[in-house]
């Protein structure tokens, strides 16, 4: 885990633009950090000693002085390329990846990146051409931002960095702020800051003569399939993750998160039939009928882990503000877990293992299903589909929303209206979340003819349609690769983990597996109705036949019944004094709707109010320039209209775990 950063100007870069630069930054790093300058461009990378004991991280200089290359991540592949290079005549003599990524650059430019393995963000400045090169890994590990100013171009791991250096001013694209509404994340090229551009997974870019062009070097392929039998297809696949596990073990102290499901736990099988040694688990559980602990207990059991369990609190609230500022923009729910996960293996460990990726790689998703299968309804008249199946369902199925059978009809008579199968997909996406005429009846006039004509599904439609695929399901896999994956999982996982100073890897988004499960046939990802049938098959080697058997649940907070109760008030206080109703944005008076919607039980909204109160905190920290710490009193005086003092929870305290023998608390 690292930053990298730094800046191209014509008259010289500003020494204070680095300085500035990575005390933003200093979170991702807050050990080592590295400057360099040259002429017009300046270099800057961040990283903590204590992950870095080979100094595989640091930057490197060619002896020539023309090269220079900073690392954010790290190159998995790293003994086979050293041998590759040697054979080149290329030899290596530091320990840094930074080093072999030059060499590569040196002997196969910008193809040199496809041969890369790994998570990395990457800036080389090829001193010969006076030009820079970003790039950012196959699947989107790693993140780098940049924009092109008159005053020069900057890039940045976090696009906090760009504002502490005063490369744009903050303001709010609002086309994205719509894309973001509809999704839930915020897919590259795009970000929510105007002038700023997130670069996409699997591109390079290079920025010289005040030109900048981006080539992508690499795309996830469904088109050719294994010649072999299905047991050779299984065999193959139990060397290949065990394999792919190993490679992100890498160096250092690693741990796990485990929940009760198949990709947690086969990672965590992996890893000890790797290690030969007891290393921690981390689990998150509710007390609910949807906790997951019980079943994590008994993968950890069998594999002998020294298990650390944590029950979420509502108190987390109180933690939003320091989320947001750790993401630099808004999110859904999920960040909840990824963020007290990370704060559970923080002080434990400097790695922990994630099964992020496990359900694009095996069909795992219900969603699929529902997407494919919709067409079958597409057959009723529209005006019964839209004007009446679909509005009367949601209704019905109140604040429980989709969970219920009613809810699940709805979203699939919704769905099936849509058109074919790019155009539904793209409808199951933002079902849940800001339909089109929802984001009408939000944004204020001005701004809704600033942003009608943003089409959102279209970028997800032109995913869809870019894959190679030929079943129907992979077509969806290949868009999730694209866009869920990386800039919502693996974007929560980096930053969060970086919050806590603790690297987040997730060994079923790695490439080559990537490249393997693709050639594997689709009918044994998805067997009939049944999900992720190969990963069953090897799940049943090695977990417990219940976790084999479980059906998909997922963590899940009662997050619906607090915004209808307990933070009702908190809400309604937040909204009331809203920074972006004031500023124009959005109407006060459908966020109102939303809220009394919502406490009645007439329709489940919490998803959309859980954005909605994202982007009021993070439109407030932004404009106002605020630290997370700053937000204290602001988020205590809201609290205080639901009667929560600071001293107050929210709920109940839940089973801890501590008195559990074998387990340690959280």
């Amino acid at each position: 885990m690292a930053a990298i950063y730094g800046c191209v100007k014509r008259d010289g870069p500003d020494p204070r633009c680095l300085t500035q630069m990575a005390e933003a930054l200093a979170h991702r790093g807050d050990g080592v950090t590295d400057h360099w300058v040259q002429g017009e461009v300046a270099l800057g990378s961040g990283r903590a000693a204590v992950h870095d004991r080979e100094d595989r991280a640091a930057p490197y200089t060619s002896a020539d002085g023309q090269t220079h290359v900073v690392l954010d991540g790290a190159i998995l592949n790293r003994k086979p390329l050293r041998a590759s290079l040697s054979q080149q005549g290329l030899e290596t003599r530091s320990q840094s990846d930074a080093e072999i990524v030059a060499k590569l650059f040196e002997s196969s430019g910008l193809d040199c990146f496809r041969l890369l393995r790994g998570p990395f963000a990457i800036a080389i400045w090829n001193g010969k051409r006076r030009e820079l090169i970003l790039a950012r890994d196959h699947l989107g590990h790693k993140p780098v931002f940049y924009a092109k100013t008159v005053r020069g171009f900057y890039f940045a791991s976090e696009t906090k960095a760009l504002l502490a250096a005063r490369a744009v001013p903050f303001e709010v694209d609002l086309e994205t702020l719509s894309h973001f509404l509809s999704f839930r994340y915020v897919q590259a090229p795009h970000s929510l800051i105007k002038g700023v551009i997130k670069l996409a997974p699997s591109h390079a870019l290079a920025y010289g003569n005040g030109g900048a062009v981006t080539r992508r070097f690499w795309a996830p392929s469904f088109e050719r399939k294994h010649d072999l039998r299905a047991e050779e297809i299984v065999e193959g696949l139990d060397e290949k993750l065990r394999e792919t596990v190993q490679a992100h073990l890498d160096d250092g102290s690693t741990g796990a998160f485990l929940s009760g499901g198949l990709d947690s736990g086969l990672i965590v099988a992996n890893m000890a039939r790797i290690l030969q040694k007891p290393f921690p688990t981390f689990s998150l559980g509710v007390d609910d009928e949807t906790d997951e602990v019980p079943d994590a207990r008994l993968v950890a059991r069998k594999f002998g882990t020294i298990a650390h369990e944590e029950y979420i609190k509502a108190d987390f609230i109180r933690s939003l503000p320091a989320m947001i500022w750790h993401l630099d923009e808004p999110s859904d729910e999920v960040v909840v877990s990824k963020y007290l996960g990370a704060r559970m293996a923080a002080s434990l460990v400097d790695r922990v293992m994630s099964g992020d990726g496990g359900d694009e790689l095996f069909a795992g998703f219900p969603r699929y299903l529902g997407v494919r299968d919709a067409r079958y309804l597409s057959s009723l008249p529209a005006a019964l589909r839209n004007g009446i199946i679909a509005p009367l369902a949601e209704r019905l199925a109140g604040r429980a929303g989709i969970r219920t059978f009613i809810g699940k009809i709805g979203l699939l008579v919704e769905i099936a209206g849509a058109g074919e199968l790019p155009q539904r997909y793209a409808q199951a996406i933002a079902a849940q979340r800001f339909r089109p005429d929802a984001k009408r009846n939000l944004f204020t006039e001005r701004v809704w003819q600033e942003v009608s004509g943003a089409d959102s599904h279209k970028l997800l439609v032109d995913q869809v349609l870019e894959s190679d695929a030929d079943d129907p399901i992979e077509k969806l896999m290949y868009a999730d690769f694209m866009t869920r994956l990386p800039e919502h999982l693996l974007m929560l996982g980096d930053r969060t983990g970086a919050a806590f100073g603790v690297e987040v890897r997730c060994p079923f988004a790695d490439k080559e597996l990537v490249e393997f499960t693709g050639a594997i046939p689709a009918n044994m990802k998805l067997r009939g109705r049944k999900a992720k049938h190969i990963e069953r098959i090897l799940a049943g080697r090695m977990l417990p036949e219940q976790i084999v058997r479980a059906k998909k649940t997922g963590l899940r907070f009662p997050f619906a019944q607090l915004f209808a109760g307990a933070l009702y008030p908190f809400l309604q206080s937040v909204f009331a004094r809203s920074l972006v109703v004031e500023h124009g944005i959005f109407r006060s008076e459908y966020i109102d709707r939303l809220l009394e919607e919502h406490r009645r039980g007439v329709v489940d909204h919490y998803v959309r109010l859980w954005m909605l109160l994202c982007v009021e905190i993070w439109y407030r920290m932004m404009t106002e320039e605020l630290h997370y710490e700053d937000m204290t009193p602001w988020m205590e005086s809201h609290l205080a209209a639901s009667g929560l003092g600071p001293e107050d929870g929210i709920a109940a305290a839940t089973p801890g775990s501590a008195e559990r023998p074998g387990v340690k608390g959280g």
